[in-house]
């Protein structure tokens, strides 16, 4: 991102770290569901989405917006901000969008604003990704619904990817068209033994096949059990 007069840290990312398991079927997973308009990526702590999300946006040719998300964005005008600043440094240049951002009534009607700043977008030919990070600290109704309305408004050429440790309802989901949407959950996040074989090689580690934890009192105990069920 070139822009960088326009951001914060709020939309900086974590630096990959050098060598990274190999996850080619979870790349596979985001490509199949780029496709569709919104992309939840939904799992526990730890689950690695930050980081697949971005290994995968590195390799999409598709330029991102990244927002990271806390407890004190759960203010409509505060979010909304967030959200067209980060828009507007794809097109800096663009006045009619920065007229309205920095309009002094977008802090009493955000979400209207924010909706005209949109239709100030001017299309081009590139494909674009907005994330919206840690979504699950986002706990205000209003900016939950209005969410909805405002991400059809983005143009084709965006996908949202939005990044929580929540599961996402069934009605969410309903709402803005299953047909639009894909779901990567802890399933598709989890390493498989393979994968964690190849990262631990390209540390020089090698791992050894798994050996049968049970030694010899436990063997003699689990084949006194079975004589005695006899």
């Amino acid at each position: 991102m070139n822009n960088t007069h326009l951001l914060s840290d709020k939309f900086a990312t974590i630096k990959l770290p050098e060598i990274c398991a190999p996850r080619h079927e979870l790349l596979k997973a985001f490509r199949r569901a780029s496709d569709k308009r919104v992309i939840f990526v939904s799992a526990p702590a730890g689950y690695g989405k930050t980081v697949s999300t971005l290994l995968w946006l590195k390799n999409s040719g598709r330029k991102f917006i990244w927002i990271g998300l806390d407890g004190y964005d759960n203010a409509p005008y505060i979010f909304y901000k967030l959200f067209c600043t980060a828009i507007l440094s794809i097109q800096p240049k663009n006045k009619a969008m920065a007229d309205i951002l920095k309009n002094p009534a977008f802090a009493s009607s955000p979400v209207e604003h924010t909706i005209s700043f949109l239709s100030e977008f001017v299309p081009d030919e590139k494909l674009y990704a907005l994330v919206l990070d840690d979504m699950h600290l986002v706990t205000n109704k209003e900016i939950r619904k209005s969410g909805l309305l405002v991400r059809k408004r983005l143009p084709m050429s965006f996908i949202s990817l939005i990044l929580t440790r929540n599961e996402v309802a069934e009605e969410y989901i309903s709402a803005i068209g299953a047909e639009k949407t894909a779901l990567i959950t802890a399933r598709e996040l989890a390493f498989s033994k393979e994968e964690i074989r190849k990262y631990f090689g390209g540390y020089g580690h090698f791992m050894s096949p798994l050996r049968n934890p049970m030694n010899k009192n436990t063997k003699k105990h689990t084949e006194g059990a079975r004589r005695q069920a006899r």
